[in-house]
């Protein structure tokens, strides 16, 4: 309908122009062809009104045309404003939406979590493979590693747990703490995010070949004010804000097997 409305208005503004032309040229011609030669005093006084009123009815059209433009260009304005507030909202609204399923992933994990941790029947070795096996799988990580602080005067970690880590099982893998990532996560009992990891620092292999996940996040599992451990997951897709509270909560319910883990 919008369409059609702009056609017409084009359409009139075109028979405006063109009866206007033709009444000026009729003029011109009545009052000045015909009459060959000088005019008089009777013909310059029917020309000048016509004339005049030409040009006023032409003054009046360039005045119309540019309302019209004007209108057009607030009104095409006004569009790309709606179309973008219109996709600012889709976009607020997909983040929220997102933020809702991994809310529901959170609490899944969650209550998988407790459920295993409180299975008197697995072993507690068997928990912490479960459970990194469960934190990686739901969060689609692609790697993961779970360490396990040494006694207090070695001061070290050492990795008890894996997921998709390229080495063999009789490879003992260890940090100091304050070495490398996991030993500074450990020092620091801070948790870490870090995007656009250097490849060929972790890889990932799988039948399709061979890549380097590109994003890390590293949780310390801490137990009044004493490092007991460290998760460390390895993805190609960046962790949020709602990662890091998972990964805080997870290593939170962590900490008394790897307490007990540590006694044993």
């Amino acid at each position: 309908m919008k369409r059609l409305g702009t056609f017409i208005t084009y359409l009139l503004l075109l028979i405006y122009f063109s009866g206007t032309v033709a009444v000026g040229l009729a003029a011109f011609n009545r009052y000045t062809v015909q009459n060959q030669g000088s005019l008089t005093g009777n013909d310059l006084f029917g020309v000048i009104p016509l004339e005049y009123f030409s040009i006023a009815v032409l003054f009046i059209g360039l005045l119309l045309i540019t309302m019209l433009f004007s209108r057009m260009q607030d009104t095409s304005k006004l569009v790309i404003q709606q179309m973008s507030e219109g996709q600012d909202k889709s976009d607020i609204q997909h983040k929220i939406d997102q933020i809702d399923d991994f809310k529901k992933t959170e609490q899944h994990i969650l209550n998988q979590l407790d459920h295993l941790l409180l299975d008197q029947k697995t072993e507690h070795h068997q928990k912490i493979n479960k459970a990194l096996s469960l934190l990686c799988n739901e969060l689609n990580a692609g790697q993961g590693m779970l360490y396990k602080a040494q006694n207090e005067g070695n001061r070290s970690l050492r990795m008890v747990s894996s997921y998709a880590v390229v080495m063999p099982d009789s490879e003992v893998v260890e940090f100091e703490f304050g070495e490398g990532l996991p030993g500074q996560c450990a020092k620091e009992q801070r948790l870490l995010n870090l995007h656009q990891v250097p490849e060929q620092s972790f890889t990932i292999s799988s039948g399709l070949g061979k890549s380097s996940p590109s994003h890390l996040i590293l949780a310390p599992v801490v137990n009044q004010h004493k490092t007991l451990g460290v998760i460390e997951l390895g993805s190609f897709t960046p962790f949020h804000s709602e990662h890091e509270k998972l990964m805080k909560e997870v290593s939170q319910k962590l900490s008394e097997t790897l307490e007990i883990a540590e006694a044993l």
